[in-house]
């Protein structure tokens, strides 16, 4: 058992960008994780969605475009998903990808992104865990570790 006073350190390993209808048939279809979603317009690429699922990426992204119907599917441009497994040792799943989801959505507005279209966690989140969340890949302005600690610590 992990020691949860402790920070501990969270890898992420973010997908190449594709193409919103490309990523519906890659290899990536089958994974549970974070997912980004950012969008080109003209010359600007910006981050429009950063999601969790503990389900299918290609499952939920369908259900973004045909359920929800997520103020992100609405956005003008081209859009491009990146994806990264979530994955430590000895933490539970559900919460732990609450906490990067939440660190990662703070961390934008942080870093001044008010592209996003993400209802929870723009204003408030829960911290579980103190994690330490780097990023590697093709993250899009997530190129710095992110420090996440509960209020007080």
């Amino acid at each position: 058992m992990p020691d949860l006073n402790r920070k501990q350190t969270v890898t992420l390993k973010w997908s190449y960008p594709q193409k919103l209808e490309n990523f519906k048939s890659s290899h990536f279809n089958d994974m549970m994780g974070i997912y980004m979603i950012t969008r080109k317009f003209g010359n600007k690429q910006s981050i429009i969605y950063v999601g969790k699922t503990k389900r299918f990426v290609t499952r939920r992204l369908y259900e973004h475009e045909n359920r929800d119907f997520s103020p992100w599917t609405e956005k003008k441009g081209v859009k491009y998903v990146r994806f990264a497994r979530v994955q430590k040792d000895g933490f539970d799943d559900e919460i732990l990808l609450d906490c990067v989801e939440s660190a990662i959505i703070q961390s934008l507005i942080e870093d001044g992104v008010y592209t996003l279209t993400n209802k929870d966690k723009i204003k408030t989140c829960t911290v579980y865990y103190k994690l330490r969340i780097k990023s590697i890949g093709f993250p899009f302005k997530l190129n710095h570790d992110i420090g996440f600690v509960p209020d007080g610590d």
